[in-house]
């Protein structure tokens, strides 16, 4: 999807939760999500305050850069919250 905007329109900013794909594809990658990935309620919980950190962080930098969209692809347990918080602040 990166690679089919950016392709359309050079010169849009992306900036992505993702992997070295969508670094490639020319998104900013403001964490690379490849490290942290977990499977299970085990793992999630193990992560918690991981993904609470994550959570705010992503929040803080939406709040500061006032992207114009945002795009949530895969990942709901974090990707729903994140789409809340998003819908209650617009």
């Amino acid at each position: 999807m990166v690679a089919g905007v950016k392709a359309r329109s050079p010169n849009i900013e992306v900036a992505a939760l993702g992997g070295p794909a969508l670094a490639a594809a020319g998104a900013q990658l403001l964490y690379d999500l490849t490290s942290s990935s977990v499977v299970g309620l085990v793992e999630v919980l193990k992560n918690l305050s991981f993904f609470r950190a994550l959570h705010d962080e992503t929040l803080r930098w939406i709040a500061e850069h006032q992207p114009r969209a945002v795009c949530f692809v895969d990942y709901p347990g974090l990707n729903l919250r994140l789409a809340e918080r998003c819908a209650a602040a617009a």
